[in-house]
């Protein structure tokens, strides 16, 4: 099917495009739409991550790393306890 009519000077929709331009439209917005609602879903996302170690881990610089992978550059904030 063809949407579009291109000559040298424009482009302009065929009787099929002026058709189905609303719903392109409608399909856009709707895109737009979600992906507002994805990122609002993201910041609403609490992220948990459990971690459990033998004491011998702390000499082995464990929680740094984990705190170089999670830390704040990744966006996250990690607590130990």
């Amino acid at each position: 099917m063809k949407l579009f009519e291109r000559s040298s000077r424009r482009v302009r929709l065929t009787r099929e495009g002026e058709y189905l331009l609303p719903y392109a439209q409608r399909l856009l917005a709707d895109s737009r739409q979600f992906d507002q609602a994805a990122a609002a879903c993201r910041q609403e996302q609490t992220k948990t991550l459990d971690l459990y170690a033998i004491p011998t881990m702390t000499n082995y610089d464990f929680f740094k790393a984990v705190n170089r992978l999670y830390g704040p550059a990744s966006g996250d904030r990690p607590a130990f306890s």
